[in-house]
């Protein structure tokens, strides 16, 4: 891959954003990678959506987990919620509450409840109630100031609320109009360089996005669907009603800013509606920004700063397949001396964009269509309405985005050839089933998989974390139904909340869980007095069927399979063909559960189930859907202290196949 030294204007840009960045509590390593600035020596925070505002999720801060030792994850605690969520956590550390200096966890329910947790126990501190009205699909922020976090809540309004006991800062403003309509995409905060920090929500309706300046509480709003007439939040009390375009709604999991350009990108989806109309009306349309998102009016109508729109436009539209559902990547700056200003944009429309940020349809302003600069068609994925991740490889600068989608996640790296010229090459996928929003922390890639809207009928409900440079899976976890909810990452510690929300207010309850590595020390809120660690659950530890480490016997055998984690599995067990897993390690003796992924295409297979050669334990397997898609059974075993060997067999009958089995 060919990598020029950046020059002296891209050097230019990088230090304006380093500025711009650590005024608002980022810190910028010198290869371009933006990681939160830690408050102690040994603590983080996690202030929004995506770890950062350019929404990358490469949380570099993180030191404790890495790929060496992410196996040894054990569960933390696990902390009913009153509303499930429908977006990520956000953390801060060293929160000063009526109960003490604590590390606290926000999260908000699909219903409008506000609500922090201590991060190192579970424990509940406060809650705030900003419903009813409706529903919301979004996730809090922080402010970088570290005093306030903010929710675009189902009543129509952004509240800023006190971090330490939950009392919501009335007058100046606040709280600030959004609505009306659905807070569709995650809470973005940026500050621009002129140093004028941002808030960024958006909402459904008439498709809004509400830019919030946090220091004077003045706003604008562009609307996706009568541009011609900004800062106007048609519907709302107050405000006029008479914008007669329906749909063009905000779908990105999050808005994404770009420092180096210093906008804020946006999309409009293509509900309710069949028209693209410059000036006016932006279906099926990215749009950049200034930071203030303020439009520009002439006779022609209101124009962003910039806009692209795919040529095929009215066919996705028909299609309902919205362009920009799975957000947008803002790869590093000069990573082609060409394009210095590079975004991948994955697609409810089963295809990868790969943009040119600075000139978005090449055509040098908005309102045109096409001008992508490569068009990566990904059926196998189906459609990608989750947040990616970006990377760079500290072991040789190659630059990866990881794209969720309905049927996993998978790894491209971004090559860029003698001509400046840049390609999304796919790597390595991982097929197993509906994935919500990635992140890294410390060169390890975490996603969890069983989402979606059919989070019911998914065959798995785990958290997932891989091998960025290969899809290999160094550990997973059991969740609950879940829908855009994802995982966060923060000082050792790894957080998913769960709960089957919907998407469209059907949602009552979750978890909020944490998991951390086995012999942590014993959890302590900053009052100073030590919390024992809650009883729970023994941690998972996944073992697959196609190790090496295992014994086949008879016909059995490793094949292919796209769904199967690390696309294997092991086939023709029975009749003579056995499958051992070795190696089985546990602390201490006792019954344990095992959880069995397996392939079943059959009305039904059966196995024996032996544990270090004891007497089998006949299993009857229920029917997956096919050889490729995996289920799963549980049942429960007696285990020796150390390793045990766990082995499959059937002596007269085909047993089902096998991916692998978690103790």
């Amino acid at each position: 891959m060919q990598r020029r030294q950046v020059g002296i204007p891209v050097a230019l840009v990088l230090v304006l954003a380093l500025a711009a960045f650590t005024a608002a509590g980022y810190v910028v390593n010198r290869s371009g990678a933006i990681s939160a600035q830690p408050t102690a020596a040994t603590k983080y925070d996690w202030l929004q959506f995506g770890f950062t505002p350019d929404k990358n999720a490469n949380d570099t801060a993180e030191t404790t987990i890495s790929a060496s030792n992410v196996s040894h994850l054990q569960p933390l605690f696990r902390t009913s919620l009153s509303d499930a969520p429908d977006g990520a956590p956000v953390l801060l550390t060293g929160v000063s509450t009526p109960g003490g200096t604590r590390d606290l966890v926000f999260l908000l329910g699909e219903h409008g409840h506000l609500m922090a947790f201590d991060a190192n126990t579970g424990a509940s501190v406060w809650t705030d109630n900003f419903g009813p009205g409706g529903i919301t699909n979004s996730a809090p922020a922080i402010d970088p100031n570290r005093q306030f976090v903010y929710a675009d809540t189902p009543d129509g309004f952004v509240h800023k609320v006190n971090v330490g006991d939950g009392s919501e800062v009335r007058g100046g403003g606040w709280p600030e109009l959004a609505g009306p309509g659905k807070s569709s995409s995650q809470l973005t905060i940026a500050t621009a360089k002129d140093g004028h920090t941002y808030l960024y929500a958006s909402n459904q309706g008439h498709g809004h996005l509400t830019t919030i300046d946090l220091a004077s509480g003045a706003q604008h709003v562009f609307s996706f669907a009568c541009a011609n007439r900004p800062d106007i939040h048609f519907g709302a009390a107050g405000q006029p009603n008479d914008c007669t375009v329906s749909g063009a709604n905000p779908w990105a999991r999050s808005p994404s800013f770009d420092p180096s350009l210093d906008r804020i990108f946006q999309m409009a989806g293509t509900n309710n509606g069949r028209t693209f109309v410059p000036g006016s009306i932006y279906r099926q349309s990215w749009v950049a920004l200034p930071p203030d998102g303020s439009t520009h009016v002439t006779s022609a109508g209101g124009f962003p700063a910039d806009s692209y729109t795919p040529a095929d436009w009215a066919a996705t539209v028909a299609s309902d397949r919205d362009i920009g559902s799975g957000g947008l990547l803002i790869l590093p700056v000069g990573l082609s001396s060409k394009f210095p200003h590079l975004g991948v944009q994955p697609g409810k429309d089963r295809r990868i964009r790969l943009l040119n940020l600075a000139d978005l349809s090449g055509q040098g302003g908005p309102g045109h269509t096409g001008g992508e600069l490569q068009l990566f068609n990904f059926p196998q994925m189906s459609m990608m309405r989750a947040q990616g991740a970006v990377w760079t490889n500290p072991a040789n600068g190659s630059v990866w985005a990881f794209v969720p989608g309905e049927n996993g996640i998978a790894g491209f790296e971004i090559t860029v050839d003698a001509a400046g010229n840049p390609t999304m090459n796919l790597r390595w996928t991982v097929f197993n089933g509906w994935t919500t929003s990635a992140l890294v922390a410390d060169n390890v890639l975490f996603a969890a998989t069983g989402g979606g809207e059919h989070t019911p009928t998914q065959a798995n409900h785990i958290i997932q974390a891989f091998d960025p440079t290969t899809g290999h899976t160094l550990w997973t976890a059991p969740i609950g139904l879940h829908h855009w909810s994802s995982p966060i990452v923060a000082n050792g510690i790894v957080y998913m909340p769960d709960g089957n929300s919907g998407g469209f207010g059907s949602g009552t309850t979750g978890d909020l869980l944490a998991w951390h590595l086995q012999g942590g020390p014993t959890p302590t809120p900053s009052n100073g007095t030590p919390t024992p660690t809650p009883t729970i659950s023994p941690g998972v530890t996944p073992y697959e069927a196609e190790s090496s480490a295992n014994t086949l016997g008879g016909r059995a055998r490793v094949a292919t399979c796209a769904a199967c984690s690390g696309g294997r599995k092991v086939g023709f067990v029975g009749r003579g063909g056995t499958l051992r897993f070795n190696g089985v390690t546990v602390a201490g003796a006792g019954s344990y559960t095992l959880t069995i992924r397996y392939c079943d295409g059959d009305a039904g297979r059966n196995a024996m189930l032996s544990v270090n050669g004891g007497a089998p334990t006949t299993l009857h397997f229920k029917n997956t859907g096919g050889f490729t898609r995996p289920g799963t059974l549980t049942t429960t075993v007696q285990l020796n202290a150390g390793a045990n060997a766990i082995q499959f067999s059937n002596p007269g009958a085909s047993a089902p196949d096998f991916d692998r089995i978690l103790v």
